[in-house]
């Protein structure tokens, strides 16, 4: 008990030292450096949830001193959370340098595009996935969520949301090279079936639309009747085209979710929440956090 106790107030002591900073704060000892003065100024701003600020005072510490590796996380961290994104991106950058381990500099691009994820910035978060795939071309996390993202800008991820076939076309073809290095990966099925449900519903939309201007045609139009026919075909065959593409994944989906079946189950197997309507499977298997995640050094 005495031994315990003897050790628990240095211990608490060091550690909030090591957090907060302290009058002995090494290699800062010097009250006058300015790298101490501007990290100490934005702990204190972190403190109070003043995240331009902590982010001002933490990038002043760093060009003071850029030496400081475990400040540019929380540097990034403090100007995600007021919203300046770019700047959170650039500082994530630097880190790469002394970054060894090729995995390590790969993860921090994965961070940066999840930041812009995260804050509704596809167009941002798409160029660092690419970036990714420049050094690893068949990362399925970034190739799913660029799937994912173009899902989204084409409509799949709402029902009232209209169709855009170009991006719908090209959701399906990152979930497709997905699906060629891991066959048994289920988020991509689950979100490539729900961006082939949008692409049907819109050619079922048409199709509707066809017959309904073929019926409207009077029969001794039989010039206009027979291009509004023409046009009915037209669509018939789009939804063709599509019918085995969606039954393809369907019986795929309904195999995955069979293997993950727990043994003795008979109550039959959900859809997986597969329907158009549910949103689908988050993309990409990333957490999606904030750049860095660090607690800003409280």
């Amino acid at each position: 008990m005495h031994t315990a106790s003897k050790f628990a107030l240095p211990l608490a002591g060091a550690l909030l030292m090591m957090i907060t900073g302290s009058a002995c704060d090494s290699p800062y000892f010097d009250r006058n450096n300015p790298a101490r003065i501007h990290r100490n100024k934005g702990i204190e701003a972190f403190k109070k949830e003043k995240w331009a600020e902590a982010a001002d005072e933490w990038a002043q510490s760093i060009a003071a001193n850029p030496n400081q590796h475990e400040l540019y996380e929380k540097q990034a961290f403090a100007a995600s959370k007021a919203g300046k994104l770019d700047e959170a991106a650039q500082t994530l950058l630097k880190t790469t340098e002394f970054k060894v381990d090729p995995k390590d500099k790969l993860d921090i691009t994965r961070k940066i595009a999840a930041m812009y994820l995260q804050n509704n910035r596809p167009d941002k978060a798409e160029e660092y996935f690419n970036q990714v795939l420049k050094m690893k071309p068949a990362d399925e996390a970034s190739l799913t969520w660029l799937g994912e993202i173009h899902s989204t800008l084409g409509g799949a991820r709402s029902g009232a949301a209209p169709a855009d076939l170009p991006q719908l076309d090209q959701a399906i073809g990152y979930y497709d090279q997905v699906l060629a290095v891991n066959p048994d990966a289920q988020t991509p099925i689950v979100n490539k079936r729900i961006a082939l449900l949008k692409l049907q519903n819109y050619w079922q939309t048409k199709k509707n639309e066809a017959d309904k201007e073929e019926a409207a045609v009077p029969k001794r139009d039989k010039k206009g009747k027979a291009a509004a026919h023409q046009k009915s075909l037209d669509m018939q065959a789009k939804l063709d085209e599509l019918k085995p593409r969606v039954d393809q994944a369907t019986e795929k989906l309904t195999e995955l979710l069979k293997k993950r079946q727990p043994p003795g189950a008979d109550g039959g197997t959900s859809d997986g929440g597969t329907s158009e309507t549910d949103g689908g499977a988050s993309g990409g298997g990333e957490d999606g956090g904030s750049s860095g995640g660090e607690d800003g050094g409280k």
